[in-house]
């Protein structure tokens, strides 16, 4: 499923297409496209592991890095 939405950093607001998958577990988003938005980009104390569905481990690597986001429908803010 597609939704579209907004993010918004300090700088910048974009409109982008987000990817609905109700089995994925985490939130993924590109390295550039958040150093695009300026986002504060912060590094894991310990690299996790990325698998994809059919538990091979995925092409990109480790996970390095992750951003604090918050998500906001009418006045409920969700932090992910």
């Amino acid at each position: 499923m597609m939704l579209h939405i907004y993010l918004h950093s300090k700088s910048k607001r974009a409109k982008t297409i987000a990817l609905l998958n109700l089995g994925a577990t985490k939130n993924f988003m590109s390295l550039d496209y958040t150093k695009h938005l300026h986002l504060l980009i912060k590094t894991l104390k310990e690299l996790r592991r990325l698998f994809n569905v059919n538990s091979t481990p995925n092409r990109v690597g480790d996970l390095k890095y992750y951003a604090n986001l918050a998500t906001r429908t009418g006045t409920q803010t969700k932090m992910l």
